[in-house]
């Protein structure tokens, strides 16, 4: 078919600009009559989806290129390079996963993208993605247009999407005036834009938390009813009072405590970056897997008590 042969041909566009392309399915809530959340199942994208995504970005750079070429005053869709120190703390976490990262100055974004391809096990590469994305800075709306990094694009703004966002709003008011059906004086423009702009970035910032806190709840009451239950979980992050487990079977945190580590005396490493038992030699850090077992939710906090099981 004609589409899928567009899809094709934007998506190699993609690849060959280097742009980041994460895919890791995300999770759907199912409810029962009672509503009760009876299960949580996690879906990927398929060629549909990719299909729609790629003509969007399309649409998106074609008129955020038209604003900037004409001087039109608008908000953009930015991505800044990411911080040395949060490089530095990406090469940090890879190297205890046996990932020596050599990255150049400038970093590009097919630098970053290369990194997931270099994960053996299948498995553990959707938590290889997720340390990659936590050290990319966070998107902006700015009216300075400085390129977006992720997906390695000079133009890029909101223009089109699922949902109509109200900087999509703001691009529509900007091109209609750019094409003289609306007075551009009754637009925002120099200060006024820019503080619009940081308004709408606080905003999305705070409809983003509020998104992952219904998740995060709606998963631990799926979880207040299976305490004392085993899953497969993985090391996330190590801290000095214990380590965070994902619970890979649900996609959630939980803190396994060191004072519930009793299966041996657990000591930092020197560097900081994993728990060593003393006797056992039992290495506790970032991507390794093991058994836990539920031991408390609480799901107003968001908060979910593990222990290990027993071996």
């Amino acid at each position: 078919m004609p589409l899928v042969e567009v899809y094709r041909t934007l998506a190699s566009s993609r690849r060959r600009r280097g742009a980041l392309d994460f895919d890791a399915p995300e999770a759907e809530f199912v409810i029962d009559n009672g509503e009760r959340v009876s299960a949580i199942e996690f879906v990927s994208r398929n060629d549909a989806h990719r299909l729609i995504e790629e003509c969007m970005v399309l649409a998106n750079v074609a008129v955020a290129r038209e604003l900037r070429e004409r001087r039109q005053p608008a908000l953009y869709r930015v991505h800044a390079a990411p911080e040395e120190k949060k490089l530095e703390q990406l090469r940090s976490t890879l190297r205890v996963l046996g990932i020596e990262l050599q990255l150049p100055d400038p970093v590009q974004p097919r630098d970053l993208a290369a990194i997931a391809a270099r994960v053996r096990d299948p498995q553990s590469r959707p938590f290889v993605e997720s340390l990659v994305v936590r050290s990319l800075a966070q998107a902006l709306y700015s009216d300075e247009n400085i390129g977006h990094f992720g997906l390695a694009l000079k133009d890029y703004a909101h223009f089109t999407s699922p949902i109509r966002r109200y900087p999509d709003l703001m691009i529509h008011r900007a091109l209609r005036a750019r094409l003289g059906l609306l007075d551009a004086n009754r637009l925002p423009a120099g200060s006024g834009l820019t503080a619009q702009g940081a308004d709408l970035s606080r905003l999305e910032r705070r409809a983003d938390e509020a998104d992952r806190y219904v998740g995060t709840f709606l998963k631990c009451i799926y979880l207040r009813d299976r305490v004392g239950q085993t899953f497969d979980g993985l090391i996330t992050t190590v801290m000095e009072f214990g380590c965070f487990v994902q619970l890979l079977e649900l996609g959630v945190d939980g803190l396994l405590p060191l004072a519930s580590l009793r299966d041996d005396d657990y000591q930092m490493a020197r560097d900081g970056t994993h728990w060593i038992g003393r006797h056992s030699k039992r290495r506790l850090a970032p991507g390794e897997r093991l058994r836990v077992v539920v031991a408390a939710v609480k799901p107003v906090e968001g908060l979910i008590d593990l222990e290990l099981a027993p071996d």
